[in-house]
């Protein structure tokens, strides 16, 4: 999708209006996300559920699936906040286990790599 598109689908969604400035290749700017966190939330059910799912992009990006090198969080992930019904179930948990285990391969595979990205809360204890 261009960056155009993604445009209505962020208003819906998330509830947050913004310009071409805040997108860059089908990601948006991590400080839309936490400025929008700070703006009051209106009282009605879509627009919790809107909050819910900036509040959840927010978590992806920043503990789930960090990435050092942007300062954007990729759009696609939104496509996963869209239900909230008991029956969308996704195993958040193996994904980011995946990623653990594919940036420490690459990291023992690479001897001139500085660090290691990725949610290594999980590998602290």
């Amino acid at each position: 999708m261009s960056d155009l598109e993604w445009v209505p689908l962020v208003a819906h969604y998330l509830g947050i209006h913004i310009g071409e400035a805040d997108l860059e290749t089908s990601k948006i700017k991590i400080f839309t996300i936490i400025t929008e966190l700070y703006q009051p939330v209106g009282g009605t059910a879509e627009s919790h559920q809107q909050r819910a799912r900036v509040y959840m992009l927010a978590l992806l990006r920043g503990v789930l699936f960090p990435n050092a090198n942007s300062t954007s969080v990729t759009l696609r992930f939104m496509y996963n906040l869209l239900d909230f019904s008991p029956n969308a179930r996704l195993s958040w948990g193996s994904a980011v286990l995946e990623q653990v285990y594919r940036n420490l391969c690459r990291s023992a595979k690479n001897k001139d790599n500085k660090g290691i990205n990725g949610a290594m809360l999980l590998v602290q204890h």
